[in-house]
């Protein structure tokens, strides 16, 4: 399964990855110290999910839209000032999205997502 990680530069999305997913980055990583080029690739095992998940860059783009399509599930970050995405989205309308604001309590966002996906009968999940 495909889910990407889309947002403004420091909306969170490698943040999220590293402690949220669990992620190990080869390099060091600090919130607000540099910025994903391009997209990094991982493969997580998550609640007996084997998801691959884009954390996609948001300064030096790469392909840009090209990281959305196929993709099964996007989480949409989003930054205090509520900037747009760097790049727009393709993919399939029917895709889910989970929004993920700044601040406050909220969900794990790919629990949300797998809870979408669930109920919309995706066979990967099956």
């Amino acid at each position: 399964m495909k889910v990407c990680l889309v947002g403004p530069t420091n909306s969170g999305k490698t943040y999220y990855a590293t402690t949220g997913l669990g992620v190990e980055r080869t390099h060091d990583f600090e919130v607000g110290k540099g910025t994903t080029l391009g997209v990094n690739l991982d493969l997580i095992s998550y609640r007996g999910h084997e998801i691959d998940v884009w954390d996609t860059g948001s300064i030096h783009v790469g392909l840009g839209a090209a990281y959305t399509k196929n993709s099964d599930g996007i989480i949409w970050f989003h930054d205090r000032e509520d900037n747009p995405l760097p790049f727009d989205l393709l993919h399939d309308p029917s895709v889910p999205v989970v929004h993920v604001w700044p601040g406050g309590d909220r969900p794990d966002p790919m629990s949300l997502l797998l809870r979408k996906l669930q109920n919309t009968n995706i066979k990967s999940l099956l």
